[in-house]
Parts: structure tokens; C-alpha cells; sequence
């Protein structure tokens, strides 16, 4: 078993043990975002389309709805995120637990082969890489899914071509990190195991002071541990400015996609072919998908 699966494995071995807290999270933190990024802006809409209409029921309902809506979206965030800290803290315990253990078990031999300081880095790193899939899961993947699923349904109620336009910028955008993803891949990898190595090393010169002093080493010390910071400044560059280049890419792709919908949105109120709440709710929500 390759270590990406087994590191998983792990992590849903933990989850059964807390899946309570892990489901109340799975479950309010996606219906909080549906509530709060989509049903919250379609309601606000609906809302500014009775005054363009001078209904006051109208106006009075939806503003009636989105307190609502906003009271059971925060309420569903609170408990969600309540829920997720809590799993979040008893996974992260047993899994340092477990970890430790497996470590203080192996054999001399074991430990004579790696430095101390990288280990430690790679076992930190460990741990905090489950808040992280936890994260990535709940509050990004799901929550956005649910909530762009929605938006695209009541768009495309409306206008085929307006939901047409924000399946071409989602499938945009996913091909796009995909691609950033896969072209940092060795960047970021080169940045963990060179700041292991670098962990390691001062851990092993403090360790080892006395014997360092001993044969007057500080200055071998300190050269390594300049080169491996370099090697690791020159990755962490190449990394983040990737990162940075591709993020501006993205907010361009936004930028071009938020210009032509107005456009458009403007041609179909104009020709009465899309009403003023949609066209309201479509520029809310594209400032959602943005962020």
C-alpha cells in the first residue's frame, strides 16, 4: 500500500472513532454555505425585484425569508464548525498517540538511520495534514459543490445560457488548479523534505553541542545548514511564485467571466428575456464563486 492510502487509511480508521462529531460537521457546514452563499442571495434578489416592481409584500416576504435563512445559516455554521474542532482536536490526540507510539517502538537501528530533527518535522507534519484533508473535504470540496450545485439550478430555471456560461468558468477553473496543482507537485514536495532536513540538522548540532564544540564543528555546522536553507529558499521561491502567477491567472479568468455576464445579463434584462432578481442574484453569486 502506497503511503498517500495508508496515510488515509489512518485518518478513516480515526473518523469511526468520532464519527458523531465528524458527521454533525459533514452536515451543517455544507448546508450552512447552501444557506448562506446561495439560498441568502437569491432571497436578497428576490427582495430588490419587489421594489423594482414596488411590491411591498413582496419586498416584506423575501426580507422576512432571508432573516431567516441567515438566523439557520449562521446557527449551522456555529455548530458545524463547533463540531469540526472538536473532531478535529480527539483525531488529532489519538493520532499523535498512535504515531508517537509506533515510533517509540522501533529499534536502535532504526533511529541510527534518521535524524531526530526530521523526524519530528515529518511526525508534526502528519498531524497537522489531517486538519488539512478535513478542511479541503468539509468546508471546501462539499460545501462548494452543494452550494454552486443550487446556484446552477436556479440559474439555469431562468436562463440556459447564464447557467451554460458558469459551467464553462467552474470547469475553467477546476482544469486550471488541476494543472497548478500538478506543475507545484515537485516544488512543494522539495519544500517538506528540505525543511526536514534542515529540522534535523539543528536538531542533531544541539543535540550533539558538546561533541561539536568538542572539535571546534560550528562552522561545518553552520554550512550545512546554510546550504540546505538555500536549497530550500530557492524551492520555496519557485513554489510560491507559481502559486502567485497562477492565482493572478485565476482572478483574471474571474475578472473576464464577471465582465461578460454583466454584459450579457444587461443584453437579456434589456431585451426582457431575464428578470431584475436574476440578474441581481447572478452578479451576487458570481462575487460567491469568486471569492
Amino acid at each position: 500500500m502506497d503511503t498517500n492510502k495508508f496515510t488515509i487509511k489512518l485518518y478513516w480508521e480515526q473518523i469511526k472513532k468520532f464519527k458523531i462529531s465528524f458527521f454533525i460537521s459533514l452536515f451543517c457546514i455544507p448546508l450552512a454555505a447552501l444557506a448562506l452563499d446561495t439560498l441568502l442571495p437569491y432571497f436578497l434578489s428576490q427582495a430588490i425585484g419587489g421594489l423594482s416592481s414596488q411590491n411591498q409584500n413582496i419586498v416584506i416576504q423575501n426580507i422576512i425569508t432571508t432573516s431567516c435563512i441567515a438566523l439557520l445559516g449562521v446557527s449551522l455554521n456555529f455548530a458545524g464548525f463547533q463540531a469540526l474542532m472538536r473532531h478535529e482536536a480527539n483525531v488529532r490526540f489519538e493520532l499523535s498517540k498512535a504515531t508517537f507510539k509506533r515510533l517509540i517502538g522501533k529499534d536502535l537501528g532504526f533511529f541510527s538511520n534518521e535524524k531526530i530533527g526530521s523526524l519530528t518535522s515529518r511526525y508534526i507534519d502528519f498531524l497537522r495534514s489531517h486538519v488539512t484533508i478535513q478542511d479541503l473535504l468539509i468546508i471546501r470540496t462539499l460545501s462548494f459543490v452543494i452550494s454552486i450545485g443550487a446556484g446552477l439550478i436556479i440559474v439555469g430555471s431562468q436562463s440556459l445560457l447564464m447557467a451554460f456560461i458558469l459551467i464553462i468558468l467552474l470547469t475553467a477553473i477546476v482544469l486550471q488548479v488541476k494543472f497548478s496543482i500538478n506543475r507545484r507537485k515537485p516544488y512543494r514536495f522539495a519544500r517538506k523534505e528540505l525543511m526536514a532536513e534542515s529540522n534535523g540538522k539543528v536538531a542533531d548540532a544541539l543535540t550533539n553541542n558538546l561533541i561539536v564544540k568538542t572539535f571546534a564543528g560550528e562552522q561545518t555546522e553552520l554550512d550545512h545548514i546554510d546550504e540546505v536553507n538555500s536549497d530550500y529558499k530557492t524551492a520555496f521561491i519557485k513554489d510560491l511564485s507559481r502559486m502567485g502567477a497562477e492565482g493572478s491567472a485565476r482572478i483574471l479568468l474571474m475578472a473576464i467571466t464577471q465582465i461578460v455576464s454583466i454584459s450579457i445579463c444587461a443584453t437579456l434584462v434589456s431585451s426582457g428575456h431575464m428578470s431584475i432578481p436574476v440578474a441581481v442574484f447572478m452578479l451576487i453569486y458570481l462575487q460567491r464563486i469568486a471569492s
